[in-house]
């Protein structure tokens, strides 16, 4: 996969979050992933059943958040919900307990219950060509 450098503007509070992260690309693309089948895809179109379970493999990357929506479980998770044929809600918590770092990203996009703050522009004083004319009226006069 080739790398597109992209540029993101931070506040102070997420600049603050950002820099404790190990790799601020890597969380940035797995939220975009998340973002992506939360919102746009409804249905994983990965092959399934994987290893008699209703859902794709979850060592695939980028996860599938549609069948996995608490992130990958850890392999030694897995081994063992296998050997001792445990429940997927099981599962479900391990993979939750592992990737607790992950946020919830339903409800993304539904309107903040903060109010956007309204910046107040003053009212410009003249443009550049305002100035130039002013600058020339004055040598007239």
């Amino acid at each position: 996969m080739s790398s597109i450098i992209t540029t993101i503007a931070l506040d102070e509070e997420s600049r603050k979050i950002a820099k404790t992260l190990p790799n601020l690309s890597h969380f940035v693309r797995e939220c975009l992933y998340r973002y992506a089948s939360n919102i746009m895809i409804e249905d994983c179109e990965r092959e399934k059943p994987w290893r008699g379970t209703d859902r794709c493999n979850p060592f695939v990357q980028p996860v599938c958040f549609s069948c996995w929506t608490n992130g990958a479980p850890p392999r030694v998770s897995v081994v063992r919900f296998f050997q001792d044929s445990l429940s997927m809600k099981w599962l479900d918590e391990q993979a939750m307990t592992a990737n607790k770092g992950l946020f919830d990203l339903a409800g993304i996009n539904a309107s903040s219950s903060r109010e956007p703050q309204e910046q107040k522009k003053e009212p410009s004083r003249g443009g550049f060509f305002a100035n130039i004319r002013a600058k020339y009226r004055h040598k007239v006069k």
